[in-house]
C-alpha cells in the first residue's frame, strides 16, 4: 500500500507517478511551460542589459552608424547598423560555419561570405547574433533594434 514505510519524498514521487499515469500532462501544456521558461530567461537577460551588466563585452561608437563590438576568446564580432540595415563581420573568419539572427520568437539563418561578413534588415525588436565557429558558439549580447 502506498504510504506505508515511505518517507515524504518517496510518497510524493509515488503520487506524481500515479497521477501522470492516469492523467498525463497535455503536450500543449508542456510546450507552454517550456516557452514560458524561455521568455522568463529572455526577460532576465533584458533586465541585465538594461542595467548595463550584459553589455560589458560591447562597445558602442557614437559617430556615424551604430557600431557594437563583441569579443570572445578567439573572435571579434562587429555589428554596424545604419538606416535599418545591419552588417556583421567576424574576425578571423577561418572556421566560421554559420550565422543566425536570433529574436525572442525566431532563429533565422544568415548568409555569410568567405570573409565572414553578412548583411540583414534590422528587426524592430531585441535581437542577437549566434555564430558557429568550428565546434564553438559565439553569441553576442542583445541589441534593441527599435533604438539603434
Amino acid at each position: 500500500m502506498i504510504g506505508q514505510g515511505m518517507d515524504d519524498d518517496e510518497l510524493l514521487e509515488a503520487l506524481a507517478s500515479a497521477i501522470e499515469a492516469n492523467d498525463p500532462t497535455p503536450d500543449a501544456l508542456k510546450r507552454f511551460a517550456q516557452e514560458s521558461h524561455r521568455l522568463l530567461q529572455l526577460r532576465t537577460e533584458l533586465a541585465e542589459l538594461q542595467a548595463g551588466e550584459a553589455a560589458v563585452g560591447a562597445v558602442r561608437e557614437s559617430a556615424g552608424p551604430s557600431t557594437f563590438r563583441f569579443a570572445s576568446p578567439t573572435r571579434d564580432v562587429t555589428l554596424s547598423i545604419e538606416r535599418g540595415q545591419a552588417l556583421v563581420s567576424c574576425h578571423p573568419a577561418e572556421g566560421l560555419v554559420s550565422a543566425e539572427l536570433v529574436t525572442a520568437t525566431s532563429s533565422d539563418p544568415l548568409e555569410i561570405n568567405a570573409g565572414g561578413v553578412t548583411r540583414f534588415s534590422v528587426p524592430q525588436d531585441l535581437f542577437r547574433i549566434r555564430l558557429l565557429v568550428g565546434a564553438d558558439v559565439v553569441l553576442t549580447d542583445w541589441v534593441d533594434g527599435r533604438h539603434v
